[in-house]
């Protein structure tokens, strides 16, 4: 599996505002991965047995913004229509991928909640990135319209992992709203060069 973060691959020039530069970003994943990303998708094409996928012109704030996450071992699990909202999770091993029914029906029920809280959505669809792998680094981390979260394989189906994890994707999802749209001045920069004007965490300059 992988988590792909574009700033970690890309240049941009100095002197630009991170609005104001248009990427096409391309990815190239091996046979049977499959995906999930925020970033809206122009086309996919097998290209001697990979898969090239190839995502809509966005701005290098948007772009930064919609990590990607592939892997062999990969489920999307619907959360809610309106709006459409996701969990796109890859794991070690397909086994890591099968926790009981319930667990979906609570994610649902946090959907459904968060925005019956806020009374309004601001992305066009939402997805849960979700990592449950032994060889990643583990944090949590908001996203416009996703987050990037990650956890130890086992981390959906041992209930007692699931329960140390409880509140990491409720607290991702609810930092959309108050840590990327709803963002202090102070906290907002041109580029990804200058820091913030005043004390944040690493969270809410990524």
């Amino acid at each position: 599996m992988a988590v792909i973060s574009w700033n970690q691959v890309l240049l941009y020039p100095k002197g630009w505002k991170s609005d104001d530069l248009t990427y096409i970003a391309t990815l190239k994943l091996p046979t049977h991965w499959k995906y999930g990303t925020p970033l809206p998708v122009e086309s996919t094409a097998a290209d001697n047995g990979e898969t090239q996928i190839t995502f809509k012109p966005s701005s290098l704030s948007t772009l930064v913004d919609s990590p990607v996450i592939a892997g062999e071992f990969l489920k999307v699990v619907k959360l809610a229509d309106d709006p459409p909202t996701e969990m796109d999770i890859a794991a070690d091993s397909a086994a890591a991928l099968e926790p009981p029914q319930e667990v979906w029906d609570h994610y649902r029920n946090l959907v459904e909640q968060t925005n019956k809280l806020f009374g309004a959505h601001h992305y066009r669809d939402y997805h849960f990135l979700f990592s449950l792998s032994d060889h990643v680094a583990h944090f949590g981390l908001e996203h416009h319209e996703s987050d990037d979260s990650r956890v130890g394989e086992r981390g959906l189906v041992d209930e007692t992992d699931r329960k140390m994890e409880a509140s990491l994707l409720p607290h991702e999802y609810v930092h959309s709203w108050n840590g990327k749209y709803r963002r202090p001045a102070d906290l907002t920069t041109p580029d990804y060069e200058q820091p913030c004007r005043t004390i944040c965490s690493g969270s809410t300059k990524a």
